[in-house]
């Protein structure tokens, strides 16, 4: 009887504390209600995105008939005042201010329940002919999903999950949106596509990482509350244009993607998607042409993947089948088309110029979770040919066992004139069953570290003025007799992807203590960098990319972290150089090099993502 008072008391008080939301006029329906559900995760409590998005749609508000609905939780702090870290809330928003609809218990984002409660929640108080959700939060891909709730160890919506709470929802609402967005990292997948078709009509989500400003939702409210019979695919051009607009006005514009998807048409991407499948299936079993499949997948362009621990193996499924059509032409050119039609506006940018607006996970780059994450994959059975495919394709993979070996370990300088800034060529050799299972092939520039005999210095790991001969087994190359410095200090860069005239490169780093990638683009035609910001990388544990690119600012304290490889032990780990204080108008400017003693090398991956670096010969 104690408890049942107990329970009846706070019943009670939860009732004073949630005021009765406003019911829709008598006549029915109001014409548009837009859900935010909002895991403010570390993107708020560090740097308050989300409060500053919420007050982008408190610019213009709801109105008589549109509505906009917003259900905050998942953070360690908020910066906007009224939002509580002890609570989930529910809120709606007006011009100027937020309204206080509903207060909840400390609920985990990251489950169904939690979402499906809110979706119904919101139909029942707020029943409209038109609605629209957005998953505000980190996004992770097909495999992690999306959201990270910081109050509940992290715990996300896998996409068994998502799917389970529109279920739901529709069961208790019959409920159907018109468009379902991510304002999220890597989450314009086929797979998630699929996953949403029967709950929505068009699908708006970005296959890159998405910078913390994230969406402008001044101009998404604001083409509600004007036209409440918004079309999900003209919404989601709003989206997309203001989304590119506010992007370079905080210079982020570079390295960023945004599609609007018709989901409706998308059943026939699924259809021949499963022939080139289908295709690929039956050369699984070959040496060989796995070899290739793999070749092609790993210079397809793809996702979340910036040079730090981990990978989202999301890749552009278009450019994938561009780079498989030489051995499938009709299913390559069927998948191409398809993608096009579907693909209703799509938005790329110089850092991801093959961006055509769907992903897919193709598993390349994060070996040591291969088996993990195809596990996680498996458990969705979104498309059941492709799971078993990639079951046979990854054991293969990690069944050969030995990488690469040089047939001369010490590349050999040719006795050459070498061309203006450049050093002479430099050669080593691989036999040539070793040299068919390259995938990359890059020069490596090193330092002596002054007093130590054995050890180097890595400076970059680079692909230009590089290449194979597969005929011969023969690796050329030539270092550059300039360098790129950072603060006055070369600094150590590594090459992450070529898209045309542009490079993207990763400088590992501290800023303020943290260790962090500083991101670079390189304009080939400019000659000219750009330092994007800072990134963390992929959180091991979790899987969740980080959504924020940090801006580095004059007076920031910044230590580049240099690879130092050991010769006697062949292991590198990281040592820090010099801390220099961030002066203004921070630039990356190529000087020549400073007389010293260097060597030069290769660095070597396989179609299994086994990789050896060579001896390094001295170089003048």
């Amino acid at each position: 009887m104690r408890f049942i008072g107990w329970a009846l008391s706070l019943i009670l008080i939860s009732t004073a504390l949630s005021p009765v939301p406003q019911q829709v006029d008598a006549a029915g329906k109001d014409d548009y209600t837009l859900m935010v559900y909002m895991v403010g995760s570390d993107l708020e409590s560090g740097s308050g995105f989300a409060s500053k998005d919420l007050r982008e749609m408190m610019k213009v508000g709801s109105t008589q008939k549109t509505n906009v609905i917003v259900e905050t939780g998942g953070s360690n702090q908020w910066s906007e005042k009224g939002i509580s870290n002890k609570y989930n809330q529910r809120w709606l928003v007006n011009k100027g201010k937020l309204k206080l609809l509903k207060k909840l218990e400390n609920r985990d984002m990251g489950k169904s329940s939690t979402l499906s409660d809110f979706i119904t929640w919101t139909v029942n108080n707020y029943p409209s002919k038109k609605y629209a959700i957005v998953f505000w939060n980190h996004g992770s891909g097909a495999v992690q999903g999306y959201g990270a709730d910081e109050l509940h160890n992290y715990n996300a919506l896998r996409l068994n999950e998502l799917r389970q709470a529109f279920e739901t929802a529709r069961k208790k609402t019959n409920v159907q949106f018109d468009l379902i967005g991510f304002d999220a990292c890597l989450m314009a997948s086929l797979e998630i596509g699929q996953l949403l078709q029967p709950y929505g009509k068009y699908l708006v989500a970005s296959e890159e990482l998405e910078p913390g400003h994230g969406w402008n939702y001044t101009p998404i409210v604001n083409a509600i509350a004007k036209n409440g019979a918004i079309t999900g695919d003209r919404l989601g051009k709003v989206i997309l244009d203001g989304f590119k607009k506010q992007s370079q006005a905080e210079e982020t514009a570079e390295d960023i993607t945004l599609s609007v998807v018709d989901l409706a048409k998308l059943n026939p991407v699924v259809t021949v998607f499963r022939d080139l499948v289908k295709a690929m299936s039956a050369d699984v079993g070959k040496v060989e042409q796995v070899k290739w499949i793999a070749k092609q997948r790993y210079i397809t362009e793809d996702y979340g993947d910036m040079g730090g621990e981990g990978s989202s193996d999301m890749a552009d499924l278009a450019d994938l089948a561009a780079n498989l059509s030489a051995r499938y032409p009709k299913q390559s050119a069927a998948v191409a088309k398809a993608i096009k039609n579907a693909v209703k506006h799509n938005l790329n940018s110089p850092g991801n110029a093959k961006a055509q607006g769907i992903s897919i996970y193709f598993p390349a780059k994060d070996k040591k979770n291969f088996k993990r994450n195809l596990n996680i994959y498996d458990r969705y059975d979104i498309n059941p040919t492709y799971e078993t495919f990639l079951g046979s394709y990854i054991n293969h993979l990690l069944k050969k066992k030995s990488g690469i070996k040089f047939n001369n370990a010490t590349p050999r300088a040719k006795k050459e004139v070498a061309p203006a800034g450049y050093g002479s060529t430099v050669e080593v050799k691989v036999n040539q069953e070793q040299a068919t299972s390259i995938v990359d092939v890059r020069g490596v520039l090193s330092q002596a570290v002054s007093g130590a005999k054995d050890k180097v210095r890595l400076l970059g790991i680079q692909g230009d003025h590089v290449g194979l001969d597969a005929k011969s087994g023969t690796i050329r190359g030539r270092w550059a007799n300039a360098w790129p410095t950072l603060g006055g200090e070369y600094v150590p860069m590594k090459e992450l992807n070529k898209q045309g005239n542009y490079v993207t490169y990763a400088i590992p780093a501290k800023l303020n203590d943290k260790d962090m990638e500083l991101i670079v683009l390189f304009n080939q035609s400019g000659q000219s960098y750009e330092v994007l910001g800072g990134w963390h990388g992929i959180d091991a544990e979790t899987g969740v990319a980080d959504r924020n690119l940090t801006p580095i600012q004059p007076g920031d304290k910044l230590t580049l972290m240099y690879p130092e490889y050991d010769k006697q032990t062949s292991q590198t780990k990281m040592v820090a150089g010099k801390t220099f204080v961030v002066p203004q108008g921070l630039q990356v400017e190529t000087k020549p090099l400073a007389k010293g003693k260097y060597a030069y090398g290769f660095y070597l991956t396989d179609y299994t993502q086994q990789s050896v670096l060579s001896d390094l010969t001295p170089i003048k």
